[in-house]
């Protein structure tokens, strides 16, 4: 298979998929042109999400915020101490169950202590009662619901921060792996897959207008809205917007308070491991976070981890080792994304591993890079089989009904 997939790499670049520049991501144009995602200038201005947490922290903390999903009091004192903005990630059904109870007095007490707050309820809706990510099918019904938790919130006394919509397509799977066999194989099971999920383009549209109906209302209500969304999305701009179609995750074309993508490159190690080859180094992450900050300017930003040092067992991997975690730091900042916007995932992870034994070691300084790291041997040929997938998702996304009489 790793012959395979070297041969694969000649075949893209006869095919003419490059992605070696910056106008090769998410909404990606020509530098001076503003037609990029949400309209917004391709050098936006410096958002104020949590700009005193941002100000108070030292040069060298590169990661100012964090994901949790759990309501730990432990959480607290650390967010005080390392200057952190909990992003909380968290199932909602409509009901005040006693987890939602918990995480409201955690809310309150984190306000109390001055700690910023962002959060991100997924909704709980009869076909999915686990809770699902977001995406552009029943984006109506699952926003309402989203809603409805910011309703509550205030209600009780809390006051408007950032809502985080977790847009990743309702079953978002292995997503990856799909879009490599896909584009490599063109394997009909990965094709019915990728495309499960894809709306006619007037459908798709109807929810970009959706979601930004939300933003809008979350505006007036005194909340900002931003979205955390699928790596694979750093490389749509290839042939339109195809994979954010195939994947139902409507992101461009609104106008997000910021986005983050998901450059979690221990979710490459399987994959990769498969393949027998060798894995992603913090130049993924690079890569990723530039075409954000290109792009979004200053409303760009990653998500990183999996934070923890071999403890995750199974389908998923975390960092073989705790110098992985400072390549990705390195990397994020190389690429000018700011603290703020460096969102590791998750707090929980890094409590509960064993290596370091100290969670406040994932928030020392580091050194300000020098340069951008070096390539590795895969990330460049992966974003570009994205590309290819991209490009052969086209013809086979629905197209609309034809009009009525």
């Amino acid at each position: 298979m790793a012959r395979t997939f070297a041969a694969f790499g000649v075949a893209v670049a006869m095919l003419g998929c490059t992605t070696t520049g910056p106008a090769a991501g998410i909404g990606a144009v020509d530098p001076g042109v503003a037609d990029v995602p949400g309209d917004l200038p391709a050098t936006g201005d410096a958002i104020d999400t949590d700009a005193t947490a941002r100000d108070a922290l030292s040069p060298g903390q590169v990661a100012g915020a964090v994901w949790i999903s759990e309501p730990r009091p432990a959480f607290f004192d650390f967010a005080v101490a390392h200057h952190l903005t909990l992003t909380a990630i968290f199932h909602w059904s409509g009901e005040r169950t006693a987890a939602i109870e918990t995480w409201l007095a955690f809310f309150k007490e984190a306000e109390r202590r001055g700690i910023p707050l962002r959060i991100s309820p997924l909704p709980e809706t009869p076909d999915k009662p686990g809770g699902s990510y977001l995406a552009a099918r029943d984006a109506q019904r699952d926003l309402d619901r989203v809603w409805d938790f910011a309703t509550l919130y205030v209600a009780e006394g809390l006051q408007p921060a950032t809502i985080v919509l977790d847009i990743e397509g309702r079953d978002p799977g292995n997503l990856s792996g799909s879009l490599i066999r896909f584009a490599m194989l063109e394997s009909a099971a990965d094709r019915d897959a990728l495309i499960a999920e894809a709306l006619p383009p007037r459908a798709h549209a109807e929810a970009v207008a959706a979601y930004q109906a939300f933003v809008d209302r979350g505006h007036e209500a005194g909340w900002k809205v931003a979205a955390t969304s699928m790596p694979m999305l750093a490389n749509d701009g290839c042939d339109g917007a195809n994979i954010q179609r195939a994947l139902g995750t409507p992101i461009t074309g609104v106008q997000w308070d910021f986005l983050t993508l998901q450059a979690y490159r221990t979710l490459t190690y399987p994959e990769f491991r498969d393949l027998e080859l060798p894995f992603p180094t913090g130049y993924y992450v690079y890569r990723i976070a530039k075409v954000l900050h290109d792009t979004w300017g200053a409303r760009g930003g990653v998500d990183l981890g999996l934070t923890s040092v071999n403890l995750i067992q199974g389908s998923e991997d975390d960092y073989q080792s705790f110098a992985e975690w400072g390549e990705d730091l390195a990397a994020a900042r190389a690429a000018g994304i700011a603290s703020d916007l460096v969102v590791p995932f998750r707090l929980e992870l890094m409590f509960d591993s064993k290596e370091p034994a100290d969670p406040a070691a994932w928030f020392a300084d580091i050194p300000e890079p020098s340069a951008p790291p070096d390539k590795d041997q895969v990330t460049d040929l992966l974003l570009q089989i994205w590309c290819l997938a991209d490009t052969r998702l086209g013809p086979l996304l629905p197209a609309d009904p034809p009009a009525g009489p």
